[in-house]
C-alpha cells in the first residue's frame, strides 16, 4: 500500500505506518468487481480506503429493487460510520 497516496496516512511517519502495519491494523486486500465487502445487518469493526477502483454503497428494498446511495472512489474511506458507532 503507498500510504502517500492516502491522505488519511499521508501525514504518518514511516516508523509510525510501520508500527501500525506490525500490529495488524492496516491490511490489504483485493476485491472482484461485484463482489460484495460488508451485508446488511453486519457488525462492522474495520474500515476501507479504496485504493483502486471504486467501491459502490447500495441499498436493496424487500422486492429486490437496487439503489446506488454513493460511489466511493480512489483514496476515499468507506465504512467508517458503521465501525466507530458499533
Amino acid at each position: 500500500m503507498d500510504k502517500n497516496k492516502m491522505p488519511l496516512l499521508q501525514n504518518l511517519t514511516e516508523e509510525e505506518f510501520a508500527s501500525i502495519e506490525s500490529i495488524g491494523a492496516i491490511k490489504e486486500n483485493t476485491f472482484a468487481k461485484n463482489e460484495v465487502i460488508f451485508h446488511a445487518g453486519e457488525q462492522i469493526r474495520e474500515i476501507g480506503i479504496v485504493e483502486s477502483g471504486s467501491v459502490l454503497i447500495e441499498s436493496s428494498d424487500l422486492w429486490g429493487n437496487c439503489s446506488i446511495l454513493s460511489k466511493i472512489t480512489q483514496g476515499q474511506v468507506f465504512a467508517e460510520s458503521y465501525a466507530l458507532s458499533r
